[in-house]
This record gives C-alpha cells, sequence and structure tokens, in this order.
C-alpha cells in the first residue's frame, strides 16, 4: 500500500520540497506548498522522504 504525504500548515514557502520532488509538491497561488498527489508514487518514496527531512518548518507529513 502507497505512503501518503501532506504539507501542513506550517510550510513557510521555501520551494526546497518542490525542486526536490516536482512530481509531489507544487507551490499554491499563495505560495506556500502542498502535495499535488494524495498517495506517494512508486519510486518517488526516497525523493518524498529527502523533502520531509530538509524541509525547515517540518511541515511534510507521511503516514
Amino acid at each position: 500500500m502507497a505512503k501518503k504525504v501532506k504539507v501542513t500548515d506550517a510550510c513557510q514557502g521555501c520551494t526546497l520540497c518542490t525542486m526536490t520532488c516536482p512530481s509531489v509538491f507544487a507551490m499554491n497561488a499563495d505560495n506556500l506548498a502542498e502535495a499535488i498527489v494524495a498517495e506517494i508514487p512508486e519510486g518517488e518514496e526516497a525523493a518524498v522522504e529527502e523533502a520531509a527531512a530538509n524541509c525547515p518548518a517540518g511541515a511534510i507529513e507521511i503516514e
């Protein structure tokens, strides 16, 4: 079963996650990151984990 990912309200809009994994994260109209998929696509797990680990706000949650 695929893991789920979401970006919380703690996001500060640094864009690190969108640069690390653009197939999962994008910036919205408020210049904050959002997950553009509900489940992490196969093969993107490591990139999402890297984005979460490096998020300065700790705003990425993986379930």
